[in-house]
């Protein structure tokens, strides 16, 4: 067994989480959690950060990259931030290319109209 699947049992016991616990949280198979756990097999990348959240831990520690386990255990998963309202719809034409960056650029700085300098 790998360094991933010996943190991911540990942490799980620690925090007293069954794998069908840690796979509801996590939103993923009980099957691919006890995969991970007794294989060298890795999570892709968003799997790996929707159970380290869930674990309360870093992908970094469950990675082996660190001793320190740094995040606080919440217990569930915490759904990452929608992007901005400019970026759900992208642009066709040029004029709705230069609306759209005025947007993005509006939010960035923290304007809330028109500016003559853009």
């Amino acid at each position: 067994m790998g360094q991933f699947s010996e943190r991911i049992r540990a942490v799980r016991m620690m925090r007293g989480i069954t794998q069908e616990q840690l796979a509801e949280m996590a939103d993923i198979s009980r099957v691919m959690i006890g995969r991970y756990e007794t294989t060298d097999q890795l999570p892709a990348l968003d799997t790996l950060i929707r159970i380290a959240d869930a674990l309360g831990v870093s992908t970094d520690y469950l990675l082996g990259r660190t001793e320190a386990m740094e995040a606080p255990f919440t217990g569930q998963y915490v759904e990452p931030p929608k992007p901005p309202r400019s970026a759900r719809k992208l642009p066709r034409t040029a004029a709705e290319l230069e609306a759209f960056v005025r947007e993005i650029i509006r939010e960035v700085i923290g304007e809330s109209g028109p500016s003559g300098g853009c």
